[in-house]
């Protein structure tokens, strides 16, 4: 249709009496989705540039954060829920589901005055899968 509409922009006096045919392509999509503790790709877990909290519950997110908010000397074992567990009343979840879907964080981080970005791992690559539009507060990387 641009090509179209530049073509008969330029005078042609063409126009479009109907489209004979018109092709969709689909492709199969699994949206991200939220879960318990996952361990890292080797590779990625290597670069030792991640901190994936071994939680036992779907309260991923809550323990993400309270990673990030109160961090803890990597000598220490940062990856257990322990060192975060004081912590767990600072964060208002009031409506929030867990495993919590990616449409929920702006909410979240309305309620925390957080700034959220979730990225994923695919194929060797590093993706966001949401950055926030929220500017305030801390900033939370989530991967």
């Amino acid at each position: 249709m641009t090509s179209f509409e530049e073509f008969q922009g330029r005078g042609s006096g063409w126009s479009l009496d109907a489209v004979q045919n018109l092709e969709l392509k689909l492709a199969a999509y699994q949206p991200f989705a939220s879960s318990s503790y996952v361990p890292l790709p080797k590779v990625l877990a290597a670069k030792k540039a991640v901190l994936n909290i071994q939680n036992e519950d779907e309260q991923c997110l809550v323990w993400c954060v309270l990673a990030a908010l109160h961090p803890v000397d990597p000598r220490n074992a940062p990856h257990r829920t322990s060192h975060y567990e004081p912590f767990v009343g600072e964060l208002n979840v009031s409506g929030i589901s867990f495993p919590t879907p990616l449409h929920q964080l702006s909410r979240f981080e309305r309620l925390n005055s957080l700034s959220i970005n979730v990225f994923g791992w695919e194929n060797g690559e590093v993706l966001p899968l949401r950055i926030t539009t929220n500017k305030q507060g801390k900033c939370c990387f989530i991967f």
